[in-house]
């Protein structure tokens, strides 16, 4: 089995502190994410100058299309995206091939 890494950097929107974008992330995980079929984990790394990285694994290429498809009628996924200036790029999707531990 295969996991599929989504890579999602953002940067805050001006005016937004970053307790409300904390805040806004534990929604989306809590409301949506952690209900999606195929979602394994995330991380959520944090940058100079306001940029951020969402991080997703998720257990296909085709569970993580499928949630790109319902996040637009999800409030707890709007909510977050309005913490963000703009998303850097759009969310790529990557095949983990190999990890290594301690």
């Amino acid at each position: 089995m295969s996991v599929i890494v989504e890579w999602a950097p953002f940067s805050l929107k001006e005016g937004v502190n970053e307790q409300a974008m904390l805040e806004a992330a534990e929604l989306i995980q809590r409301e949506f994410l952690s209900k999606q079929e195929g979602f394994i984990k995330r991380e959520l790394l944090k940058g100079a100058d306001h940029k951020w990285v969402d991080i997703l694994h998720w257990t296909s290429k085709e569970a993580a299309e499928k949630v790109m498809q319902n996040v637009m009628s999800s409030k707890a996924c709007q909510q977050y995206f309005q913490c963000m200036a703009d998303a850097v790029e759009a969310p790529l999707h990557f095949e983990q091939v190999k990890t290594w531990n301690t």
